[in-house]
């Protein structure tokens, strides 16, 4: 674990507090961490898998769908409030993880973390994809994640919560 001086340092090598062009805080490794915890946490993970259901009429009315709604507000308002030190974060102990430090995340709105979301599941979607086309049979996952420990992480979620698999594959949002 990095010390307070070390942390301090780390924290703005990584771009801590910057914001992009609209003013918003950019998202750190951390982040995509730390929302996957609290998507796949025992809170939340049964809300998450019914959480892009047909849509009703009202909803649809009042704009309160995908990154609007209530749901996306609630995941916010956990991401914000999670506190990661009580809780066994990393799903599996694997040396790849050694850098990322889930306390340290910067703060998102509903809409910015349903970003995040799409885009790792649709880098671990590619993945998954390749990891199962003919001629490949490399049973690790990692070579086909091109890099990318966040899309590693959503494989271990998945295979600690298997039921949620056929969620994150077949529901892919149409702005993924």
């Amino acid at each position: 674990m990095l010390q307070p001086q070390s942390l301090h340092d780390y924290l703005l090598e990584k771009g801590f507090g910057l914001k992009d062009e609209a003013g918003t805080p950019r998202k750190m490794a951390h982040c995509t961490f730390h929302l996957l915890y609290v998507l796949f946490s025992e809170k939340l993970y049964r809300d998450f898998q019914n959480s892009e259901r047909q849509c009703s009429r009202q909803e649809l009315d009042a704009r309160s769908t995908r990154a609007n709604s209530p749901f996306w507000a609630r995941v916010a308002t956990e991401y914000t409030n999670l506190h990661t030190d009580t809780y066994n974060f990393f799903v599996v102990d694997d040396a790849r993880f050694n850098e990322i430090i889930p306390q340290v995340v910067q703060m998102h709105l509903g809409p910015k973390l349903y970003e995040i979301w799409t885009d790792v599941r649709k880098r671990f979607m590619v993945a998954f994809r390749n990891s199962k086309r003919s001629g490949h049979h490399n049973p690790q996952f990692w070579d086909y994640c091109g890099g990318k420990i966040d899309v590693l992480y959503l494989h271990y979620w998945l295979q600690n919560r298997p039921g949620l698999f056929e969620f994150v594959c077949t529901n892919i949002p149409d702005e993924a």
